[in-house]
């Protein structure tokens, strides 16, 4: 099943100055959750895990985010891992 009603999320990050002056950091994550359907009770089926590390910089036009994150555990039709570059506010 793609997608729920419902879920579970989890983020856990870690955050780590690399270049202070340039307000440039380092970042470590961990993420878990899944989704679930209106009749399914939560937790019926297992966590989808990732973790990952990035860089992040607060540039004077604005955030500047990229981050590489691996599937701890991917299904056969999933990829591994892969690359998110991203500007503008962080959630």
């Amino acid at each position: 099943m793609i997608g729920g009603n419902k879920d579970f999320l989890f983020n856990v990050e870690y955050l780590f100055p690399l270049i202070e002056e340039a307000k440039v950091r380092g970042l470590l994550f961990f993420d878990a959750g899944n989704a679930w359907d209106t009749n399914e009770p939560y937790f019926s089926s297992k966590l989808r895990t990732g973790a990952g590390c990035g860089i992040r910089w607060f540039s004077p036009m604005g955030p500047l985010r990229l981050e590489w994150g691996y599937n701890l555990q991917p299904k056969e039709d999933e990829r591994r891992s892969r690359w998110e570059f991203s500007i503008g506010g962080f959630f």
